[in-house]
């Protein structure tokens, strides 16, 4: 198999993946393209500019793949939802599901697109049933992004989004472990502006959800990270003084930790069925100590994909910068 182009449309950035996987990741480029804080959904920036921007950045980097993969993260206004209809062919599970979204959803369906996945069949009253996860994505987002893939000259594959990306990257990386568990375990995503928390059971999504962050972002940017603060303050609990970088990040750790145990509670309540492990990957998951964070709140096992099978075949690219990409990369998966 040859190396697939993925490009994945995030708060404020359009990040560019290159390659294959086998057995592991082998990644032949990896770029970005700032937004210059714009998302796309809201971004002032029309499908052509969008387009000629991803245009020049691949011949810049001298790519010349035309077939790719978009991939949508941190859309908060993506709905996810648990569907549970009868058995039924594919054609009148879709009937249902759209039904099931009119009926559920609080959307008007003329502006969503509607799709599902199958996460289990089962028997209720001796009807044979099935589970689905409903996901409803906004109209023009899918049509902005089909004018931004011809305006940029390029065969749109496939549109995937990030709560699917990351099952397969949990589940593949689960065999890259050994540890292949009947029970769920969840996968966060945490970027500079947003967190996706994707709860993922043998490979299959059984939830999703989309927080932004706005004060992650600013507070990360913020130089106390990376400079000596010139005040500090006392911590009577530690009997010492706590400089201001170090309450920046003690601030980021529970607001993002607080966000992810309220989902696993919310999660555990409706299910009736414990989170095994958190899985922790992104910019933010690798710089500050979240897992310290959740393991303060709830009993729970926490792992940082810190070790994941990447190999950098280009000698233009660092390894060290690989790690902001870990979720682009799953969109290599099939």
């Amino acid at each position: 198999m040859g190396n697939k182009l993925c490009i994945d449309f995030s708060s404020n950035k359009i990040r560019f993946a290159r390659g294959r996987y086998r057995k592991g990741f082998i990644i032949d480029s990896f770029f970005s393209v700032s937004l210059d804080g714009e998302s796309l959904i809201n971004s002032s920036y029309s499908e052509e500019v969008l387009g000629e921007t991803i245009r020049n950045k691949l011949k810049d980097k001298k790519i010349k793949d035309t077939g790719v993969t978009f991939i949508i993260s941190a859309m908060p206004n993506m709905l996810v939802r648990e569907i549970n209809v009868p058995l039924a062919k594919k054609s009148d599970t879709y009937r249902m599901v759209k039904q099931e979204a009119a009926a559920h959803f609080p959307i008007n369906m003329d502006n969503y697109v509607i799709d599902y996945r199958v996460v289990d069949n089962y028997v209720e009253d001796k009807i044979k049933k099935q589970k689905l996860i409903g996901i409803a994505v906004p109209k023009f987002l899918i049509e902005r992004l089909i004018g931004i893939a011809n305006a940029a000259d390029l065969r749109l594959d496939k549109i995937d989004i990030e709560a699917n990306t990351l099952s397969k990257l949990l589940y593949e990386y689960q065999k890259q472990q050994g540890v292949i568990s009947e029970k769920p375990s969840i996968i966060c995503a945490i970027q500079d502006t947003y967190i996706t928390m994707v709860v993922v059971k043998k490979g299959v999504i059984q939830m999703s959800k989309t927080n932004s962050y706005e004060s992650v972002d600013t507070t990360l940017n913020q130089p106390a990270l990376n400079e000596v603060a010139p005040t500090n303050e006392f911590d009577n609990a530690n009997n010492s003084y706590t400089s201001a970088s170090e309450q920046v990040k003690v601030e980021v750790i529970n607001d993002v930790s607080d966000s992810i145990v309220r989902y696993i509670n919310f999660y555990t309540s409706k299910q009736r069925e414990e989170i095994e492990t958190v899985y922790i990957l992104g910019k933010v998951g690798d710089q500050l100590d979240i897992a310290g964070g959740i393991r303060e709140r709830i009993e729970v096992q926490t792992k940082n994909i810190d070790d994941l099978k990447v190999v950098i075949s280009n000698k233009d690219y660092k390894d060290k910068d690989a790690y902001k990409y870990k979720n682009v990369f799953a969109g290599l998966l099939k």
